[in-house]
């Protein structure tokens, strides 16, 4: 058997095992699409079961254990439903206002009896000064 007999062998059988796979993965899709929809139908069956039971059509000691523990659990559920409700609702309280700082006093050095001194900082001021050379601030 030559080279290329053996290559098409190889992919024949490579061949059939990707078709068996892709098989194997539909029908197991097929499997959970009919999962689902039992599930879904028996859901229903339920829904119609507690109708009856309530109407008084069906009596059965079994059943009507199962439909007490489905109402207990809505009302656990509601009960939850409210807590996030309310959760969901709740403001957090404001933050507190931030503290007031309130920068101590400047002390103003009393005006010289050389001259007028800067309202700011106190420096002595030149008699003809608009401004205050240390500071800036306007001179009166």
């Amino acid at each position: 058997m030559g080279i290329f007999d053996k290559a098409r062998e190889a992919l024949g059988q490579a061949a059939a095992a990707v078709s068996r796979e892709t098989e194997v993965f539909s029908l197991q899709s097929q499997l959970g699409n009919l999962d689902g929809e039992l599930d879904r139908v028996m859901v229903e069956m339920g829904k119609r079961s507690r109708e009856l039971f309530r109407a008084g059509q069906i009596r059965d000691p079994e059943l009507e254990v199962l439909i007490r523990r489905v109402e207990e659990l809505e009302g656990q559920m509601m009960e939850a439903r409210s807590k996030v409700q309310d959760a969901q609702n709740r403001v957090a309280a404001p933050p507190p206002p931030p503290a007031v700082v309130v920068p101590p006093p400047v002390a103003v050095p009393p005006v010289a009896a050389t001259g007028p001194a800067c309202p700011r900082c106190g420096k002595p001021l030149k008699p003809d000064s608009r401004f205050c050379g240390e500071c800036g601030a306007k001179a009166e």
